[in-house]
C-alpha cells in the first residue's frame, strides 16, 4: 500500500496507524477493511461518525456489528507483530480508491471521508459489501451526506474536520430554510 503521509490529513493518517493497532490488538496478522471502518469510527472528533448520523444510520448499530465482524476475523497464536503485518488487497484497493476520489473532488490531501468512500466504492470483501448494505451505506448516500455536511468546501489543510463541523454547527443551512418555508 501506497501511503504519503504528506498527502493525508492528520485524521487520515492516524486512521491508517490506528487500523494496524486494532488489528494488532484483536490478534490479527492481516489488517482488513473492517479495522480502518473501525479506526474510521472510533474518531469522535472525525467527520465519519457525523457522516453515519447524517446518512441516518447511527454510529451505535453499525458500531455493533462491526465489533462481530472484528471478532469473527482469524487470529494468529501468540504475539502479532505489527512490522509483520500485512495489508489485504481489499484494504490496499480501497485506500487507493479514497485517494482517487480525493483527487477528482479536487481536495489538497486525502481525509477520513475519502477513506470511507474508498470503502464503500470498493465493497470488498463479500462479506464487507453485505455489511454496507445492511446500513443502507452506499458510496452515492455517502456522498450525498458528505455534501451536505461540507457544505461546497474543499480540504485545503491537514485539519479541515474542524471547519466541517463550524459550519454544520454555526452555519445557515438557506436551502434548507427554503424548502421548509422559513425565508
Amino acid at each position: 500500500m501506497n501511503i504519503d503521509p504528506e498527502k493525508f490529513t492528520e485524521l487520515g493518517i492516524s486512521a491508517i496507524k490506528e487500523m494496524a493497532e486494532a488489528a494488532k490488538r484483536n490478534g490479527q496478522q492481516e489488517v482488513e477493511v473492517w479495522h480502518l471502518l473501525s479506526a474510521l469510527m472510533a474518531q469522535e472528533d472525525g467527520i465519519v461518525p457525523a457522516l453515519l448520523e447524517e446518512t441516518g444510520v447511527g454510529v451505535a448499530p453499525v458500531q455493533l456489528s462491526l465489533q462481530r465482524e472484528l471478532k469473527a476475523l482469524p487470529k494468529i497464536a501468540g504475539d502479532v507483530n505489527t512490522a509483520r503485518s500485512y495489508a489485504s488487497s481489499a484494504l490496499t484497493e480501497a485506500v487507493e480508491k479514497g485517494q482517487e476520489i480525493s483527487r477528482k473532488m479536487e481536495d489538497d490531501y486525502v481525509s477520513t471521508e475519502h477513506l470511507l468512500l474508498g470503502l464503500a466504492s470498493v465493497g470488498k470483501p463479500e462479506t464487507f459489501k453485505q455489511f454496507l448494505k445492511n446500513f443502507e451505506l452506499s458510496e452515492k448516500k455517502i456522498m450525498k451526506s458528505l455534501k451536505e455536511l461540507r457544505g461546497g468546501q474543499k480540504v485545503t489543510s491537514r485539519t479541515p474536520e474542524n471547519s466541517f463541523r463550524a459550519l454544520k454547527k454555526y452555519g445557515i443551512d438557506l436551502v434548507e430554510q427554503a424548502k421548509s418555508g422559513k425565508l
